[in-house]
């Protein structure tokens, strides 16, 4: 099947949005009956694989843990049975999972062995540093877990810096493994997910891999530069975390009273995923679906879509900026003036609430905050800070906890 380019299916998207429901807004769409957003989401195709597939796949990580205190997922067998069954039926046809999602792949397992022909079916394996023998052990439990005799795609799960892409190339490596496996007939292709957008770049250089997984969305927008490579290469991309967490998350669409660092701006559901969409680099976005109400509102979303104009994008990142930065990163800084060892007060505790509305770590972040000229550790505890702040925080507490986050991300890092 000739691959079509996602540049090609946005020039594309006129003809199909005359009969469409592109542009209709999402409380509006909502009522409509489900089957009738199905029919009207746009389609495309995952490059050379020749899958056709619409423009939302289905991210399963909620099997894992929900983003509410990080508690172990308490969906049943027979509810995620029905959620399966649902996305199928609708043409949501392409998922994404892994073996660190918890009960996901056995889940999953239960639908695929009766219906394996609709899906193209994505899994990972975290055994990067286990090498060649490591990642064919996780594969071969990744198969008895789905009930199947092979994977439409396995990838590499969370390879995020080009020193780990090195280990996975080299040989008896991780990706040797994968290779082996395409060639035996386990996997028909091979993938990567990254939180770098070093890897990204690199492993897209390289052309290696058939499928590339990233996070991106109207905040975290460190990809855009990869994101444009890979429209040049006609590289497949799959988007997660496009709403900036989770689909129970607090990330862009909701707020937090109990956090007072945190702004009660919010974005739309429409503004979040219909942004990712209008990059011509992202193939499709796998936003979670845990639920059916999420996985109906998503549905809507792609029925809905219709590219947006620059100034609708840019009104859209402004917002999350301020959303990312909380009430610190709207304040004129009178702490840092007050500060006589020049912390980056405001960066950290803008990190600080980052870290806890978006629950997941940001490498862009730990870079930034190595390569300050000051840190936490010049503090001298003298409470300054304190006094002049509006907000009343506990400034030198709560920036204790950022560094930590930040160092501890970037220890992680260096030891890779």
């Amino acid at each position: 099947m000739e691959s079509l380019s996602r540049r090609e299916f946005l020039a594309s998207m006129g003809s199909m949005l005359a009969g469409g429901l592109a542009g209709m807004s999402l409380s509006e769409a909502m009522g409509q009956p489900i089957e009738k957003l199905a029919q009207n989401m746009p389609m495309t195709i995952l490059g050379k694989t020749g899958w056709k597939t619409p423009i939302i796949g289905l991210g399963t990580m909620f099997y894992a843990k929900t983003y509410e205190g990080g508690k172990q997922a308490t969906i049943t067998e027979e509810q995620s049975d029905r959620l399966l069954n649902l996305a199928l039926d609708l043409g949501i046809n392409s998922w994404e999972t892994g073996r660190a999602y918890g009960s996901a792949e056995t889940m999953i397992g239960r639908v695929l062995s009766k219906r394996r022909d609709e899906v193209f079916i994505s899994s990972k394996s975290l055994k990067l540093k286990a090498g060649r023998e490591g990642v064919l052990k996780d594969l071969e439990m990744t198969l008895a877990n789905l009930k199947t005799d092979h994977l439409d795609n396995f990838q590499l799960h969370n390879c995020s810096s080009v020193a780990e892409l090195d280990m996975a190339m080299a040989e008896n490596g991780a990706l040797e493994g994968m290779k082996q496996a395409q060639k035996e007939g386990k996997t028909r292709f091979i993938g990567i997910t990254s939180h770098s957008v070093k890897a990204f770049m690199t492993a897209l250089r390289l052309g290696i891999f058939d499928v590339h997984v990233i996070p991106y969305n109207a905040m975290s927008r460190e990809f855009e530069r990869g994101l444009a490579l890979a429209h040049k290469l006609n590289a497949v991309v799959w988007n997660m975390k496009p709403f900036g967490c989770g689909d129970t998350g607090i990330g862009l669409l909701n707020y937090n009273p109990e956090d007072r660092y945190q702004l009660k701006e919010v974005l739309t559901d429409e503004e979040c995923l219909h942004f990712v969409l209008s990059n011509p680099g992202v193939t499709i976005a796998i936003p979670g679906s845990g639920t059916e109400q999420y996985l109906k509102r998503n549905v809507a979303l792609a029925a809905t879509f219709k590219p947006l104009s620059q100034s609708e994008r840019e009104d859209i990142i402004a917002r999350a900026g301020r959303l990312a930065g909380g009430i610190c990163g709207t304040c004129p800084k009178p702490c840092e003036q007050a500060c006589r060892s020049n912390v980056p007060i405001s960066f950290l505790l803008s990190s600080g609430q980052m870290d806890r509305r978006f629950l997941y770590d940001s490498r862009r972040m730990s870079d930034i905050y190595a390569s300050m000229p000051h840190d936490y550790l010049d503090c001298d505890a003298c409470g300054e800070c304190e006094k002049v702040c509006s907000q009343k925080f506990a400034i030198r507490e709560d920036m204790a906890s950022a560094h930590k986050v930040l160092s501890d991300l970037r220890a992680r890092m260096m030891n890779h």
